[in-house]
């Protein structure tokens, strides 16, 4: 598999009164093009800094970050994030509007009709189908995060970044959304970097884990999954799985 995203010796530390707090150190890693990677660790892990990073929000203290062999120095389209606030969306727009604008502000499609059939595709694809005209606040927060997915990858970025967008959703939610975002990684091909805290949808989701550690800011360890997809909890292996990621964690912390 070939490299589609390079981390070299990345290394962010921010200000603090007098004080420097180093939260990433000696970061080394790469992502395989159509790879779903997620990284994963406790609070002040770093994780959701190093994905701003990735994304071009932020920049590194030191070190490199190489998309398709072109250094990373600021955000584009063709690294698109989706983050955990329900918010995402313009609240004055139906929600095929809110995934037609970004494409008409790119001038993708070359007309207005091209670019809502273009959008009514990527809202089929996130079972969104016979919402396009409800407006965000007529929508749970499920189909909210639906809406944003879908509105990302109708501008079919390189990279999908996503920061816990699942974190503040029920359970059972949750899964209906991990079930759909894996069926359209499998039908987009799209690389996606997933940030989260929880195991078991580090399990769920991702081909690796990558493990954070807040005592050393470094990488604990790379783990490959083994899992065969689709993945259930229910599998007599997944526990095995989650158990070594587990003792990962347990071990950093």
């Amino acid at each position: 598999m070939s490299s589609k995203l390079e981390i070299k010796a990345l290394q962010k530390s921010y200000s603090q009164g007098n004080t420097c707090l180093r939260v990433l150190e000696a970061i080394d890693f790469t992502v395989g093009q159509g790879e779903f990677v997620c990284l994963l660790g406790s609070s002040g892990s770093g994780k959701s800094t190093l994905l701003r990073m990735i994304a071009g929000f932020e920049t590194p203290d030191s070190g490199e970050i190489v998309l398709d062999g072109q250094p990373v120095t600021g955000p584009t389209a063709k690294r698109i994030m989706v983050f955990q606030d329900f918010n995402q969306l313009f609240p004055w727009k139906t929600v095929l509007e809110n995934v037609v604008f970004p494409l008409k502000m790119k001038r993708i499609g070359a007309s207005d009709r091209e670019r809502r059939a273009m959008a009514a595709v990527y809202l089929a694809m996130v079972k969104l189908e016979g919402c396009e005209q409800c407006y965000p606040h007529q929508l749970s927060g499920g189909m909210k995060q639906k809406a944003a997915i879908a509105r990302a990858l109708a501008l079919q970025p390189e990279l999908l970044l996503m920061d816990e967008p699942f974190g503040s959703l029920d359970a059972q939610t949750r899964e209906v959304l991990q079930q759909t975002l894996v069926k359209v990684w499998q039908d987009t091909g799209v690389t996606i970097v997933f940030v989260t805290h929880d195991i078991q949808e580090a399990v769920i989701l991702a081909d690796r884990i990558v493990i954070l550690s807040k005592n050393n800011h470094r990488i604990r360890e790379i783990v490959q999954n083994t899992l065969n997809r689709p993945r259930d909890p229910g599998d007599p292996l997944f526990p095995k799985m989650w158990q070594e990621v587990y003792g990962m964690l347990d071990a950093t912390e």
